[in-house]
């Protein structure tokens, strides 16, 4: 399995979303779920387009953690125009803690 998002700390609960993340992301059920899907809320593309970019898509993103400014800031994570290839997590939100699905 090719890893589409990298982590490259020590905070083991985000270790192992990103496991998890990109298991889902090779998953043959989540293509089939996705590739289901008509459209998407501002969004020209389909399930069938959006499944086929996350096959074959060269590109890995990295996850960087930051803590927001304001303690009560709404803001999960983000990612920039100029930086295509970084999620970025608030780590407010998550006080240390991700819920993992199984």
């Amino acid at each position: 399995m090719s890893k589409k998002i990298n982590y490259t700390s020590t905070e083991d609960h985000i270790i192992q979303a990103v496991e998890k993340a990109n298991f889902v992301l090779e998953s043959d059920g989540f293509h089939q779920i996705l590739s289901a899907k008509e459209e998407f809320g501002h969004s020209n593309a389909t399930g069938l387009i959006i499944s086929n970019l996350i096959k074959n898509t060269k590109v890995n993103a990295y996850v960087e953690i930051y803590k927001s400014v304001w303690p009560w800031s709404k803001v999960n994570g983000y990612t920039l125009p100029t930086d295509k290839n970084k999620i970025y997590l608030n780590e407010r939100k998550f006080n240390g803690q991700l819920t993992i699905l199984d």
